[in-house]
């Protein structure tokens, strides 16, 4: 599929894969033998990218990156162009290389439309120069245009510079399911399709080697007693295979192939040749076993008849992979950050920047409790706060009360501490308070706002001592209501 690339449109899917070099998806299978654990970096070390059979010039790397990465992915082809001077400070455009699957008589025809229609300015004329030693169009242009211009808009205008879309679609599992390839699953699935293709040729191997070295026993033990063999043969009527595999315990087949030797087979090298031929095949059966339970042994077979065809068949890349100045990766949108990522019972997942534990400076301790606390398995798709919402705001809260207290001379500074937290927790209540939790907090605000703030300070620690102690406990509710209830006449 990567060699020779694919193309073709079925009901609801379509496939399409750029051809590759050989030596460089050879390469690529090496390196994923000698490194299980390549990565796609690694990969396109030795695979930069399609290579097509009329050459041309790949504009970008993107593309070729997107494509591999996930199966999916468009890049840029253009013609590979030169100017040349000719005549008094005249300009024309040369034309060597055309885009894959650009037909030259259609691209020539096209731009001269073009040109007669007045789209193209600038071209003088057009003229097709191509012989046995390569392709060679011509595109003069004007006196007073300027060459670079003109070329731009063939590009922009003309099949001098197209888009391949890559779609790796094949059917895998056996060939019963169509799947979006990336370049590491293409690679996976021909490695473990040549080591099972490997294996069965070894199995098949292995029974043609035991069915000659049975059937050259037979030969060594008949050579062995040729005497009397021959007397067998010569006094028995039509029972002188029954008689041969009573006396020496041979088989059907070896006692046949007995009846079947010709007196030429009686000579002294004939049998050097039989005995020679059965210690190699002894050889080759010892080889075949260790091999079929020697996976690295098998591996190393794959590899040495992938390097046999590269070195073989293998050529240099046709298309050129040029850069493009402020190219957009889409890597480049995504910001590299340390995230969280948690687990639910249920099967969820969900990330979290690392930056959102370790933004509060006051609770160094408190990272690693939250970093490593489950979230509840909501089946509501409506977001609800965490326990990890509950502890910061919570304890957020209790501090700012404690310097509350503190602050006892400054009335006004001590309210508005006060205020912040619980206004915060109102607006983003937690599941597990209560209404009278609510209640208090309330209080509190009204409280921090007056003259009583010293009774707004104990609301406050009240309602957190609450809010954390049905949190992380879990008491029932009516134990819950009774709690707050004391701690509001406390």
């Amino acid at each position: 599929l990567l060699v020779n690339g694919s193309s073709g449109i079925a009901v609801g899917m379509a496939t399409n894969i750029p051809p590759h070099n050989l030596t460089e998806v050879i390469n690529a299978c090496v390196c994923v033998l000698d490194n299980p654990e390549a990565t796609l970096y690694d990969l396109m070390q030795h695979i930069t990218g399609p290579d097509f059979p009329t050459k041309g010039i790949i504009m970008g790397r993107s593309g070729i990156r997107a494509a591999y990465a996930t199966g999916r992915g468009k890049i840029i082809l253009r013609a590979r162009t030169e100017f040349e001077e000719f005549g008094r400070d005249r300009t024309r455009i040369i034309v060597t290389e055309l885009p894959y699957q650009v037909n030259k008589r259609m691209l020539i025809k096209n731009m001269a439309d073009q040109v007669n229609d007045k789209r193209l300015e600038g071209i003088s004329d057009i003229r097709d120069e191509t012989d046995r030693t390569g392709m060679r169009i011509v595109i003069e242009v004007k006196h007073d245009a300027n060459p670079q211009v003109v070329l731009n808009r063939l590009f922009a205008q003309t099949q001098m510079q197209t888009s391949f879309a890559i779609n790796m679609l094949a059917l895998v599992d056996n060939q019963k399911q169509p799947k979006i390839l990336s370049l590491r699953h293409i690679i996976d699935e021909y490695l473990a399709f040549q080591e099972e293709l490997i294996t069965r040729r070894t199995q098949y191997d292995l029974k043609k080697a035991r069915e000659r070295e049975h059937l050259l026993q037979g030969l060594l033990i008949a050579q062995d007693n040729i005497d009397e063999v021959i007397h067998i043969i010569r006094t028995s009527y039509d029972d002188a295979k029954e008689k041969l595999m009573e006396r020496f315990s041979l088989s059907d087949i070896q006692a046949q192939a007995i009846l079947d030797m010709r007196l030429k087979a009686l000579q002294g090298l004939d049998r050097e040749k039989l005995q020679n031929e059965f210690d190699e095949l002894e050889k080759k059966i010892a080889y075949f076993v260790e091999l079929l339970s020697n996976e690295t042994m098998l591996k190393g077979v794959l590899k040495d008849e992938l390097l046999e065809i590269r070195d073989k068949y293998g050529d240099a890349r046709k298309t050129e992979i040029q850069e493009v100045e402020d190219e957009i990766d889409i890597e480049d949108l995504i910001e590299e950050e340390q995230c969280v990522f948690t687990l639910t019972r249920n099967g969820y997942i969900k990330r979290t920047s690392a930056s959102e534990y370790t933004a509060h400076s006051f609770a160094p301790r408190l990272n690693a409790s939250i970093a490593i606390a489950p979230l509840p398995a909501y089946k509501s798709r409506k977001r609800q706060p965490g326990i990890s919402d509950c502890i910061i705001l919570n304890r957020v809260s209790f501090i700012l009360s404690v310097v509350g207290l503190v602050l006892s001379p400054l009335t006004d500074l001590r309210g508005i501490l006060l205020a912040l937290p619980a206004i915060t927790l109102i607006k983003k209540p937690s599941y597990y308070m209560s209404s009278s939790g609510h209640g208090i907090l309330l209080i509190s605000i009204i409280l921090s706002l007056s003259i009583r703030s010293d009774i707004a300070c104990f609301a406050v620690f009240f309602s957190n001592k609450i809010a954390f102690t049905s949190l992380t406990i879990g008491i029932s509710t009516p134990n819950f209501l009774a709690t707050a209830d004391v701690d509001l006449a406390a």
